[in-house]
């Protein structure tokens, strides 16, 4: 169940398929500049006229596997013989690694948070663009290990809450439409991150938690308090999640608010649970 595509984009980790095709394309551009003399030009000549007569050679095996990335790339043999070419190709194989991630996150409703994500800087100004794959500022920034845990889970939906628990069937009972993974405590709404975190007032330590959050909040980032009737609650929710100057608020809030849930089996529709009969 989990996702390969978030390791890389959280982490800044570049997949290892593309990550070998670097290193055959940097071990591609150390054979150009070779002497004729040596042996090594002499196979690798060998090799580019083998390939143009249509045979199996390490550059045609390059050539294929370039073609068969999610988002192809396409050359010809001679295109590997030239420098400039070989600078393009390399352009070209990241921008494929990027579109592939992108549209992996982009296709997924359990990473939804994730979607066309703003992040901001320091000083709360929004970043017009952000990296496809870099170490996210998050998994620095929070220091307390659990609420680190707490808020990764959270983006990547790794929680407990409705949403995601009862999309997949247990032993006991079905998988439940998402219209009916209702909240556990006011059973009026979906029990997604959105209204666990900003929305549901049906449980008394909630409340009290949401409003210690906001009442910190103020003294910290008091422009997002002013959002809070501007935006909806999930453009809030994605506001505040990767906003760098609150982020240790925010994830201490996620694990409170997790462990409120937890405290709690979720609510499951009868119609949904295997009888024996």
């Amino acid at each position: 169940r989990s996702m390969r595509a978030i390791l890389f984009t959280e982490l800044g980790i570049e997949p290892i398929r593309y990550r070998r095709l670097g290193l055959a394309l940097g071990y591609l551009q150390s054979l150009l500049i070779q002497p004729d003399h040596r042996v090594v030009r002499d196979a690798f000549t060998h090799s580019l006229h083998l390939a143009r007569s249509g045979h199996a050679t390490w550059v045609n095996d390059l050539r294929s596997t370039l073609s068969k990335l999610p988002i192809p790339v396409h050359c010809t043999v001679d295109e590997l013989t030239d420098a400039d070419n070989l600078a393009r190709l390399r352009k070209d194989i990241r921008q494929s690694c990027e579109q592939s991630l992108t549209s992996d996150i982009q296709a997924s409703v359990r990473v939804h948070l994730l979607h066309n994500r703003l992040e901001f800087r320091e000083d709360g100004q929004q970043l017009h663009t952000s990296p496809i794959i870099t170490l996210r500022a998050y998994l620095d920034v929070i220091k307390v290990p659990k609420h680190r845990h707490a808020f990764t889970r959270l983006i990547t939906s790794s929680h407990a809450l409705s949403i995601e628990r009862l999309r997949y069937e247990e032993r006991y009972r079905s998988p439940i439409p998402r219209e009916w993974r209702l909240c556990r405590f006011c059973r009026g709404a979906v029990e997604d991150e959105c209204h666990a975190l900003m929305v549901c007032e049906a449980q008394l330590t909630l409340v009290c938690l949401r409003e210690q959050y906001w009442m910190e909040m103020d003294q910290t980032a008091p422009d997002i308090v002013l959002m809070q009737h501007q935006l909806s609650s999930y453009a809030l929710l994605q506001r505040v999640l990767f906003d760098r100057r609150v982020l240790t608020l925010t994830a201490k809030y996620v694990y409170d608010v997790l462990a409120v849930f937890a405290g709690r089996e979720p609510y499951i529709p009868e119609s949904h649970l295997y009888t024996d009969a």
